[in-house]
């Protein structure tokens, strides 16, 4: 089977822009041709903000806080009624003001403290208008940052500022950033938030809360690759032309030469430079069999293997696969296939030993760590469903196991739960298995927490680079939201099942059984070339919606159990035994707590 490295296929975000259709004639007369003009007019289109008698909006000019709160209320429909009884405590808002009744709704919907002043005359930062608009949309801003968390690399904040989780978040929400597009390094967060600035991060939430969210898993280049005018200047590149041209004129052996089989390996060592065992460029036939790992389709015996510099390593199994069921195990080191010594191989180089046609035999010598001699698996080829997706009750509980985010696991995720539930309505919770899935679409995995996450729940946070980054929120019903469940982990759980686990544990509370996961948390993107060939490149990172990053730690389980090899020998499996165990734990614990509460309110 192909090497394929746990993978987590980077969706590409492309936001339409909102409507802006007013008449050009009724627009400020000083918003045009500057950075807030399209900010500016949207929000005056929807009516949200005025100007001053002269026909200008002046957005260069600091907001009050009494004017910022006036259009963020407006923004979202929040304005006060007619019949206004003010209860605010701030002694400085007499009730005869413009602004009292907005102060009193901004007040009643927690916008704003219980302190006795408010000074709403006074222009605020650009740190405060962020709060304010993050206290609005409802997500929690934790007081305090632990340094892990701090991952941007503005020179004038650190992580222990007392702004800096408003900045953090604000930020990875897209709302704000640098104070000067030309210099990047700054934030500037106690610099005055100016009318300009304000109507532009109303505009970033709207575009984050309703903006259209076009999902693409590839991307097509239609241009030879030769034929592309270069972004980038490349070194050497002389040097390059001239031994090309010298293999084809001076090589003793040139007409033997393969251009095409060059260029590739050219592109391949080009891709191996990175050191990057998550980025890597396939030629066409090799992409055409990634393609198919991807959609749930392949012939070989079932694994998952991890090229390090010490070897070839197993990394995980395909549910139900030839190689599972042989006795192999993740962590062992591949030293032979079929007698040949493969140690000192790169994995593209094995490879082709290991596969063969369906129904024929190879032989796997590998290495594990506490025996004294290598190991050898007869193992017979066969076609692999890679996208499997089994299910089953187990007493109260549905068992779920889930060996790859294939481009359809979540139609499998739902078609195979859903017999059960109305075979049992009253079960009382889940155990999801991700124990050796490597990974595969995020979009999949965001499909399958949207049972268990409601709309509008961060899911994780993707970052690009210093400074740029997207939040996914969660776009499913939630139905299972109130469900006690466990996750089943190991060393083969990787990059989305890690994003399955982490979620489902910061959200749902969620109990993870087994082993430390395997830490991938970097995102690829897949690019298609018109000749077949692709090529996947780690683009970012992933983090939790908590900003918490695994990458090369692993999620450790609350319980930590091992499965050895006697125990698959003898067909025992004692980590479910222990997530069914803990399950009823929950379950028992949740129906005393749910007792308790009816009898307090007795």
């Amino acid at each position: 089977m192909k090497r394929f490295f746990s993978l987590l296929v980077a969706t590409i975000l492309l936001i339409s822009p909102l409507s802006t259709s007013a008449n050009t004639d009724d627009l400020f007369s000083d918003s045009a041709d500057t950075t807030y003009e399209t900010p500016i007019n949207y929000l005056q289109e929807k009516g949200v903000i005025q100007g001053y008698s002269n026909g200008n909006f002046e957005p260069e000019r600091g907001i009050t806080r009494a004017e910022f709160i006036k259009i963020l209320l407006a923004n979202y429909k929040f304005e006060p009624g007619d019949d206004t009884r003010f209860t605010y405590p701030y002694e400085d808002v007499p009730e005869d003001a413009w602004l009292a009744p907005y102060i009193q709704r901004a007040w009643e919907i927690g916008l704003i403290n219980n302190e006795s002043t408010l000074n709403p005359h006074e222009i605020i930062t650009r740190v405060e208008g962020s709060k304010l608009v993050l206290n609005l949309m409802g997500i929690p801003i934790p007081r305090l940052l632990h340094e892990d968390e701090w991952f941007l690399t503005y020179r004038d904040v650190r992580y222990d500022m007392w702004y800096s989780p408003i900045v953090l978040y604000g930020t990875s929400y897209g709302l704000i950033d640098s104070y000067d597009p030309e210099d990047p390094d700054y934030f500037r967060p106690l610099k005055p938030l100016t009318r300009g600035a304000a109507t532009e991060l109303l505009y970033n939430t709207d575009i984050f809360l309703y903006g259209t969210q076009i999902m693409s898993n590839y991307a097509e280049l239609e241009s030879d690759v030769f034929g592309q005018e270069l972004t980038y200047e490349i070194p050497h590149l002389d040097i390059f032309v001239d031994v090309w041209n010298r293999l084809h004129e001076n090589y003793y052996y040139g007409d033997e030469i393969d251009d095409e089989m060059l260029i590739y390996e050219a592109l391949t060592g080009l891709i191996e430079g990175l050191e990057d065992p998550h980025s890597q460029f396939f030629d066409p036939p090799e992409a055409e069999e990634y393609q198919n790992v991807l959609e749930g389709e392949l012939t070989g015996i079932g694994i998952q293997i991890d090229e390090t510099e010490e070897g070839l390593f197993i990394q995980a199994f395909i549910i139900n696969s030839p190689a599972e069921a042989s006795g192999l195990m993740a962590n062992d080191k591949i030293v032979a296939v079929d007698g040949v010594d493969v140690t000192g191989m790169t994995f593209n180089e094995a490879a082709p030993l290991i596969q063969g046609e369906v129904g024929t035999e190879v032989v796997i010598t590998v290495e594990r760590e506490g025996e004294n001699e290598a190991l050898s698996f007869i193992i017979v080829r066969a076609i692999i469903d890679i996208g499997y997706v089994s299910a089953e009750l187990m007493d109260d509980a549905i068992y779920v196991d889930i060996n790859l985010f294939d481009s359809l696991s979540f139609i499998d995720f739902t078609q195979a739960i859903t017999p059960l539930i109305e075979e049992n309505p009253e079960f009382k919770g889940f155990i999801i298995d991700v124990r050796n899935n490597p990974g595969g679409y995020l979009e999949a995995v965001k499909s399958i927490m949207g049972h268990f996450v409601p709309s509008g729940h961060a899911l994780l946070y993707v970052n690009y680079g210093p400074n740029q980054g997207a939040m996914h929120m969660s776009t499913g019903d939630g139905e299972w939201a109130d469900y006690p469940i466990v996750v089943l982990t190991n060393e083969g759980s990787a990059s989305a099942a890690e994003i399955l686990a982490m979620v489902l544990k910061e959200k749902n509370d969620a109990v993870l059984v087994g082993q430390t996961t395997y830490g991938k948390g970097t995102v690829q993107e897949i690019v298609y070339y018109n000749d077949g060939s692709s090529l996947k490149l780690t683009i970012a990172e992933w983090r939790s919606s908590k900003f918490h990053s695994i990458n090369g730690i692993g999620l450790s389980p609350h319980y930590f159990v091992e499965l050895t090899a006697e125990d698959v020998e003898n067909d025992l499996d004692p980590q479910l035994e222990t997530a069914l165990k803990v399950l009823d734990q929950e379950i028992e614990e949740r129906a005393a707590a749910v007792e308790e509460e009816l009898t307090e309110d007795l």
